[in-house]
């Protein structure tokens, strides 16, 4: 019998049996995971806790990042967006330098708010991730990029991932994080926003928000799959649930409203990581969004992974293909075969 499935459940099961293998644990990305330390995120949370909405608050908080990224050997430079700035620290590749990831997230607030959450524990786990691979030799090269102007209308991340396309730069991947610190365990503390048909897929069963959500379009979905894998191979005990919409997202605005959106409208392969900002945490753009609510054992577990699937892409190490490419066209065309034949026989044709 021939069991009706999404076309969503056909691209992942395809994609799971047929191209992925989950990466064996290599011994340099052990170390690297195991590098992150949770005192130095809460350190830089602490240090960024200050409503960063101003210019001039922004300014001491691009001082901050930078004065972190060059203790770590970078370079850093600087992209002048409305009054503030695009922060880049880059660890080239040895092998393809020309193959680019990026790895944001925004250091402004929004007025009033000290912003530990939205997004001090972003940018701490992008510093963190900074330090853990600074001077790792790596096969292509990461940019470690912290955004200004999120929050008046994602203006950062416009104006960066525009730039890397007028230069037709070769993008990757993108990961956006966008709160990754607090967590709750009361049923019902988790809102899910409903499944919408041919538009937004939602993989997020229960109600309570101990899990990092993970979102990608469909142009991202590999990207997606990867980052689960390597996560479940170096940091098992986070729990990863799921969302997915069509296109640039433009169907379904909420899914559009972080740095990834910017990469999308490129064309470029992005995801984003986050904990569901209203959704879970009620301090949300509130002057109580502060380190002491926070999860930071949570949020150290949300950099290990991010750290294990950076380092694994740009090493060349991520999932590799069952079967080659010709095989896989092969044996999709032979399933939509099967699925055709078995619909016409639940017709009534003869096949």
């Amino acid at each position: 019998m021939i069991l009706p499935f999404s076309l969503r459940a056909l691209w992942l099961s395809l994609l799971s049996i047929l191209w992925l293998v989950p990466p064996a644990a290599s011994a340099d990305v052990v170390d690297l995971v195991a590098a992150v330390s949770e005192s130095n995120l809460v350190a830089h949370v602490a240090a960024l806790e200050f409503d960063r909405s101003s210019s001039g608050a922004q300014a001491l908080a691009a001082d901050y990042i930078r004065d972190e990224l060059e203790s770590y050997g970078y370079t850093v430079t600087s992209q002048p967006v409305a009054g503030s700035e695009n922060l880049t620290a880059t660890l080239v590749g040895l092998v393809q330098p020309g193959r680019e990831f990026v790895l944001g997230a925004h250091f402004d607030t929004v007025p009033g708010s000290p912003g530990a959450d939205d997004n001090a524990s972003s940018v701490a786990a992008v510093l963190e991730a900074a330090r853990v691979m600074a001077g790792q030799p790596v096969h292509s090269t990461v940019h470690f990029v912290f955004f200004a102007l999120e929050e008046v209308g994602i203006e950062g991340s416009e104006a960066y991932a525009a730039a890397l396309a007028a230069a037709n730069h070769d993008v990757i991947g993108m990961i956006s994080l966008d709160m990754i610190g607090y967590t709750c365990s009361t049923p019902g503390c988790q809102l899910v926003p409903p499944d919408i048909p041919g538009c937004f897929d939602v993989d997020i069963p229960g109600n309570v928000g101990d899990f990092i959500g993970l979102g990608a379009n469909t142009s991202s979905l590999f990207m997606l799959d990867t980052l689960i894998a390597n996560a479940a191979v170096y940091v098992p005990s986070l729990s990863i649930q799921t969302f997915v919409v069509q296109g640039n997202g433009s169907c379904f605005s909420q899914s559009r409203r972080s740095d990834h959106k910017s990469f999308w409208d490129e064309g470029y392969p992005a995801i984003i990581l986050s904990d569901g900002a209203e959704s879970r945490n009620p301090n949300y753009h509130q002057s109580s969004d502060t380190l002491a609510t926070l999860d930071t054992a949570f949020m150290t577990a949300v950099t290990r992974a991010v750290v294990a699937h950076v380092a694994t892409t740009v090493s060349g190490a991520t999932a590799v293909p069952l079967l080659g490419p010709a095989a896989v066209t092969v044996l999709v065309v032979l399933l939509g075969a099967v699925g055709a034949i078995g619909a016409r026989r639940r017709r009534g044709g003869t096949g």
